[in-house]
């Protein structure tokens, strides 16, 4: 997505060392929120410009651009939650070496009503690609479990795992690690009870061992019937 002109002034703004002549500007107006992106997971500032959503890492990694922004006009969708939004898009967004068309933003404090009522100006957004699966809302009866996802070299989270109102969460009650919405997967399989592998539509394959109880064979064959078809 392109960076809008205005955004170097509003880093400034960020930016200014406080003096007794000119204290710095107030954050009050603006959205602290969590971001979700890929397997990133910070925390920043969410602030609109014109028709462009701009998010600014509270957390930058040396070597990497801390923002980036996404305009009204790129998205495709948008589920809008009281404390989340979740905003998909026509094009990748690139942040940090990733690529996604998929990003979920969980609201923490501060005013962010801008970000919930943006796209401004749009009373139906833009509709679906024709390729786009049509995805269920639902699937009966939903899945909670306690489960380690296996990452290999950087550690193995716990946390649940969730499958329910067209729905797919991973992570603890502090935070979600990972969600996507039924649309999102293009595969799911298990390798016996106790291990479940998701393929994201876009990135590699998750797997997860469960670790309380396993899912049986017949209600595996349900949830997956009621994501993919």
């Amino acid at each position: 997505m392109k960076t809008p002109p205005m955004l170097f002034l509003i880093l400034f703004l960020f930016s200014i060392p406080s003096c007794e002549s000119a204290p710095p500007p107030s954050t009050a107006g603006v959205c602290q929120a969590q971001l979700y992106f890929a397997d990133i997971n910070t925390q920043g500032k969410l602030v609109t410009h014109g028709n462009s959503l701009i998010f600014i890492d509270d957390q930058p990694q040396a070597g990497s651009s801390d923002t980036f922004s996404i305009d009204a006009s790129a998205v495709s969708g948008k589920n809008q939650q009281p404390t989340t939004v979740s905003i998909y898009t026509y094009g990748m967004i690139r942040y940090r070496a990733r690529e996604e068309r998929h990003v979920t933003f969980r609201f923490t404090y501060g005013n962010c009503n801008p970000i919930q009522q943006w796209p401004y100006g749009t009373s139906q957004l833009p509709p679906q690609p024709k390729n786009k699966k049509t995805r269920p809302n639902s699937c009966h009866p939903p899945v909670d479990v306690w489960a380690k996802h296996r990452r290999f070299m950087h550690g193995d989270p716990r946390g649940s795992l969730i499958i329910r109102g067209g729905r797919i969460w991973f992570g603890s009650r502090a935070r979600t690690q990972y969600e996507w919405d039924f649309r999102d997967i293009k595969d799911i399989r298990q390798d016996g009870p106790y291990v479940l592998r998701i393929t994201p539509v876009e990135g590699g394959e998750f797997t997860f061992d469960l670790l309380d109880r396993g899912i049986s064979t017949g209600l595996f064959n349900n949830i997956k019937d009621c994501i993919l078809r």
